[in-house]
C-alpha cells in the first residue's frame, strides 16, 4: 500500500492525513494540522481487509451471516470517518498522541 497524504478541512481547519497498514486487522491513521511537521495523532483503526480475510469472511457468511458485522470490520476509512476521528482527537486535547478507535470512540493507546 502506497502511503498517500491527503488533505481535509474539518470545522474550518485544514488537516492532512495518511493511512498505512499496522497489521492484518488494523490500520494506522496519521493526522497533521496543515503546515505542521509533527503529527497531531496516530489513531489505530480496525479494518479486516476483505481481500486478505476472504476465506474467513466466506465461512462466517455461510454459518453466521447475522454476525458478519460483529466479527469483521469491513468499513474502509473514508473522509467522513476521518473527519469524525479528527474531531474526537482534538476534543481529547493534547495529552495523548496515540489512540485506538473502538466502536466509534477513541481511547488513548
Amino acid at each position: 500500500m502506497t502511503r498517500r497524504i491527503r488533505r481535509i478541512t474539518v470545522d474550518g481547519v485544514a488537516y492532512r492525513w495518511s493511512v498505512s497498514p499496522a497489521d492484518s486487522h488494523w490500520l494506522t491513521l496519521r493526522l497533521w494540522r496543515d503546515g505542521d511537521r509533527t503529527p497531531l495523532a496516530d489513531v489505530r483503526v480496525r479494518f479486516d481487509d476483505p481481500w486478505v480475510h476472504y476465506p474467513e469472511i466466506l465461512v462466517a457468511a455461510r454459518h453466521a451471516p447475522d454476525r458478519l458485522d460483529e466479527l469483521f470490520a469491513r468499513e474502509p476509512l473514508r473522509p467522513g470517518r476521518v473527519a469524525d476521528l479528527i474531531r474526537a482527537v482534538t476534543a481529547a486535547g493534547g495529552a495523548h498522541t496515540s489512540f485506538t478507535a473502538i466502536d466509534g470512540d477513541i481511547q488513548p493507546a
